[in-house]
């Protein structure tokens, strides 16, 4: 481990959850401080290609997120969480099962699936909000049946990163509530909030996957930051997962979704398959941008949505 590494986790483990006012202030200055550094040298891409992407990210870059309603039309829906019950049924050895049935990288074995994960417009913007070359590294296909006691989609409340992430997830049926559908905490991914957050919920520095108690620390001083997308199927979600965030526990019913995992072009790979293995994967390379800007590491956990 790097002396870097080492230090990082000796402050992890004297500034974690509920700890002292004290012990959560210096958890948001060291925040502040890596947060900064993480963002030094981002550079500005080039200007959007069309006004439909432009828009698009003018939603993310003010809300963290944008809603784009009848982004596929419900045939088209019916038939992808068809190939999605296809490929958990031919590659049962895929198949991840938390509270919901997962695979990660159903593009590899779906041509219709794979339109949806080389999308150029989710790229693009995928690079704007990343400020880096980037790749789609895999394609999550979920289906999330109720089941008592589940957890929802992502096992839980947690952010992706604390600096920036992004995900596009598209529903393929209706998902009202009671149907899992995708949560968020307005604004948890602005660096003063962020830090706001910390002394209001009593989080630790860096720490990820957030209880249900802090989260009603959170809601309780504000509780119209608690965002539930409930839509139609072939509504798309375009998120920055540095927000907090969960896929609602089921109630009744089911929910059939992708989610594409954008990441900077370097961090894709080898190490990021065996985090989240097994990944099914073809021949067939990643699509990738032209975008020059160098690639940035962020602090980074993975989950779902």
């Amino acid at each position: 481990m790097s002396p870097r590494r080492r230090v990082t986790e000796l402050l992890i483990a004297n500034l974690g959850p509920d700890r002292s006012l004290l012990r959560h202030a210096l958890a948001g200055a060291v925040t502040v401080v890596q947060y900064t550094l993480a963002r030094r040298g981002w550079r500005r891409p080039r200007a959007p290609a069309t006004s439909e992407v432009a828009g698009w990210l003018r939603e993310v870059e003010a809300h963290g997120y944008c809603v784009v309603q009848g982004f596929l039309d419900r045939a088209t829906c019916a038939r992808w969480a068809a190939e999605l019950d296809r490929v958990f049924a031919k590659y049962p050895e895929y198949v991840q099962r938390r509270s919901d049935q997962r695979v990660f990288g159903v593009e590899a074995a779906s041509d219709p699936l794979r339109a949806f994960a080389e999308d150029p417009r989710l790229l693009e913007c995928a690079e704007h909000t990343l400020r880096a070359a980037t790749v789609n590294a895999f394609t999550l296909g979920a289906r999330i049946d109720h089941t008592p006691g589940n957890k929802g989609s992502g096992e839980g409340w947690h952010r992706d990163s604390f600096v920036v992430q992004f995900k596009a997830i598209l529903y393929l049926n209706d998902v009202a509530p009671g149907r899992g559908p995708f949560q968020l905490i307005t604004n948890s991914q602005r660096l003063p909030r962020l830090v706001a957050d910390m002394l209001l919920g009593r989080l630790g520095l860096q720490q990820n996957r957030i209880g249900d108690d802090q989260i009603a620390r959170l809601l309780a001083h504000d509780p119209s930051r608690l965002r539930t997308f409930t839509a139609g199927a072939g509504t798309l979600l375009l998120v920055n997962t540095s927000a907090i965030h969960r896929g609602e526990p089921i109630e009744h019913g089911t929910r059939y979704s992708l989610t594409n995992y954008f990441v900077e072009r370097e961090r894709a790979g080898a190490a990021m398959d065996a985090h989240f293995a097994p990944v099914l994967r073809s021949r067939r390379p990643p699509s990738s941008s032209t975008l020059t800007a160098p690639p940035q590491q962020h602090p980074t956990h993975h989950g779902g949505g």
